[in-house]
């Protein structure tokens, strides 16, 4: 099973105050694609790209694909958007995509960004991390133990060197 954590670079609007409607999830520094490289607890190499694009004023589309050298690639292809009647972000797959359930989250604490999927068994999460220099970090893994599966990433913005 693959497990991912994300860790990104960037931030969702906090809500302003209660009752607030439809935050603006969308930040500048996230959008565009992302090189990334890391290892999974197995000690396996994984590479690819993740990357976010604007869909509309309040929706921003999240996409990841990347090759862990254990198993086979299966692209990301999500919508996260806030939900006016949860008062929650929700990540939801794009029409068409692989279905992973739906994700959800509070939105960045700090510069953590947490998402949970909403599954009875075995729930996943994933996590974005900001870090120096426009960096960010990726890591997945189960809720119930992070230390039997999952993998870290380490991703640079395409087009800017650090």
């Amino acid at each position: 099973m693959l497990v991912l954590t994300i860790f990104a670079f960037g931030s969702f609007s906090q809500i302003a105050e209660a009752g607030a409607s439809a935050p603006n999830l969308l930040d500048q520094t996230l959008v565009g694609t992302w090189f990334c490289r890391g290892r999974d607890l197995q000690g396996g190499s994984i590479s690819g790209s993740i990357g976010w694009s604007f869909e509309g004023a309040s929706v921003l589309r999240f996409f990841a694909s990347l090759s862990p050298e254990t198993s086979v690639d299966v692209p990301i292809d999500e919508v996260w958007s806030y939900d006016d009647v949860l008062l929650t972000f929700v990540s939801d797959p794009r029409p068409g995509a692989v279905d992973r359930g739906r994700y959800v989250s509070d939105g960045w604490k700090d510069d953590v960004l947490d998402w949970v999927q909403q599954t009875p068994a075995a729930p996943l999460e994933r996590r974005f991390l900001r870090l120096p220099q426009g960096r960010l970090a990726f890591q997945v893994h189960a809720v119930s133990d992070p230390n039997v599966s999952g993998y870290t990433i380490m991703c640079n913005k395409r087009g800017v060197s650090r």
